[in-house]
């Protein structure tokens, strides 16, 4: 009788079954769902599927004998990701059932099952061949990671395909195992959640950085985590010496806490969902922004999907304000006549040292020693002056170097240097950094003006990803600087 298949139904007559050979004609599933052979009747899918697949198998060989820098080579890689995502919506489409353009979850639980049964058979089999000398680290829906201990790359590479060999005499065609690459140096920090220097052949010199799942491949961080995430595991892979790592983590926050940075590196961009979709007190910062923007102007609102940007600075009208009330907008970061201050110790405590954290802890390395360190080395000079530790930390004050000596301190010349008798050569060295910033401030401000066409100045750049427009804003901020800086000297004078 009938029976359900999809979102319809099906009967088989029983002509057609008894027509059919159980062992030769007949193909039955993990699941349970049973299929006629290719010889007797070729599945939709299978047809669509085979030629998706072999272009793309054909366009990532072009690939690579192609210049990786050519735009030849970007638009055949952009071609080849069209195709795999074709293939995965395909599948996709199949097994959904609410959106799904032609359901059919018999057919997707299918694909899953016998994947994962590929992988489970592969496993055991490796596991009872110890001769391979290899061994399955990890397993996720299509691909195997397997450890070939005390190797050579050269011999991992050789024992790497007479393992596929091997393998692929144990499945029927069209099932076919492949080499991918190898990982030199890895980290595995979870699941989904890798990285490390790939090889795809033996006669690559250099590793490639490869990530999957951590914060340098993300979209819902900032890109200081990226970078210095970045950074530091190619330290780590290519030097195996965590000192190195340790002494470039320091650097890179003793700039942040110097207000030596890049504001474009700080911008979170959180996607937008709506207003239905948040509860009207939600501490989400991308609705808080939404509800500010609508306040002025009703379709300011973002749309459903869109990215909406921020930075997290200090409020200074809350004493003890929470992470929601410093969310500040580029517009109002951006405005000269603003107080804003980056809030440096959330930049660095709550998002570069836990990115940090979970790659570096499975190494028995703990990060957030590190910055405890610099910390006290930065406020040296400030308990000197009798200022009280943990309260300048609270505030974050920003903090600067000496400009004779370059030590750190909390005003432009440091004590030893301020009690000198001939200031003349600091008068100078002021006077010349000031000068040299408001000429750069001067040759910015003329590439604005010469962007928006309006030599007068007067004009509200909308444009939030201009490198231009965040180092003008900087250079502003450093000319301010020297100047208060000149000022200071010609006072001490």
């Amino acid at each position: 009788g009938p029976f359900k298949f999809g979102c319809t139904s099906l009967t088989i007559s029983d002509k057609i079954l008894s027509n059919l050979n159980l062992d030769t004609d007949i193909f039955c599933s993990p699941n349970g769902i049973a299929f006629v052979k290719r010889h007797i009747r070729r599945g939709i899918l299978p047809v669509m599927l085979e030629e998706i697949l072999a272009t793309r198998v054909m366009v990532k060989n072009t690939m690579k004998l192609i210049d990786k820098k050519s735009t030849l080579y970007r638009t055949l890689d952009a071609r080849q990701l069209c195709l795999k995502l074709i293939a995965n919506v395909t599948f996709g489409y199949t097994s959904a059932s609410f959106s799904g353009r032609m359901p059919c979850v018999e057919v997707g639980d299918t694909i899953v099952h016998t994947a994962r049964t590929v992988l489970e058979r592969a496993i055991d089999f490796i596991r009872t061949n110890p001769h391979f000398g290899c061994r399955v680290v990890y397993g996720d829906t299509d691909s195997l990671f397997i450890q070939f201990p005390h190797s050579t790359r050269a011999q991992a590479f050789e024992q790497s395909h007479l393992l596929v060999k091997a393998l692929n005499q144990l499945y029927p065609s069209p099932i076919k195992i492949k080499f991918e690459k190898i990982y030199m140096q890895s980290v595995l920090a979870s699941k989904k959640r890798y990285v490390g220097m790939s090889y795809e052949t033996i006669d690559q010199q250099q590793g490639k950085f490869d990530a999957k799942g951590i914060e340098t491949v993300r979209r819902d961080t900032c890109l200081i985590v990226s970078k210095i995430l970045q950074q530091s595991l190619k330290l780590l892979f290519q030097t195996k010496d965590i000192t190195r790592v340790r002494r470039y983590v320091q650097f890179e926050c003793e700039k942040i806490l110097t207000n030596r940075f890049n504001l474009l590196d700080f911008i979170f961009a959180k996607e937008y969902g709506g207003k239905t979709r948040y509860h009207p007190l939600a501490p989400v910062p991308a609705l808080r922004i939404a509800i500010e923007r609508s306040k002025t102007n009703p379709l300011a609102e973002p749309n459903q999907g869109e990215r909406v940007p921020y930075v997290i600075g200090f409020n200074t009208e809350l004493v003890n304000a929470n992470l929601i009330d410093c969310v500040w907008t580029l517009d109002n970061v951006l405005n000269y006549k603003s107080q804003f201050k980056l809030n440096s110790m959330y930049y660095i405590k709550k998002q570069i040292l836990p990115a940090l954290d979970r790659c570096l802890a499975l190494i028995g390395v703990n990060v957030f020693k590190w910055i405890d360190n610099l910390l006290i080395d930065i406020n040296s000079n400030d308990r000197q002056q009798g200022y009280n530790l943990d309260e300048n930390l609270r505030k974050n004050n920003l903090h600067q170097r000496c400009i004779i000596c370059l030590q750190l301190t909390n005003t432009p010349l440091c004590n030893e240097c301020r009690e000198e008798e001939d200031l003349s050569e600091t008068m100078i060295i002021c006077e010349n950094k000031a000068n040299k910033l408001e000429r750069q401030h001067a040759n910015l401000q003329r590439m604005c003006f010469a962007c928006s066409d309006r030599m007068d100045g007067w004009f509200q750049c909308s444009t939030i990803d201009c490198p231009i427009r965040f180092r003008l804003h900087k250079i502003t901020q450093l000319m301010q600087n020297a100047q208060e800086t000149r000022k200071f000297v010609y006072n001490e004078c």
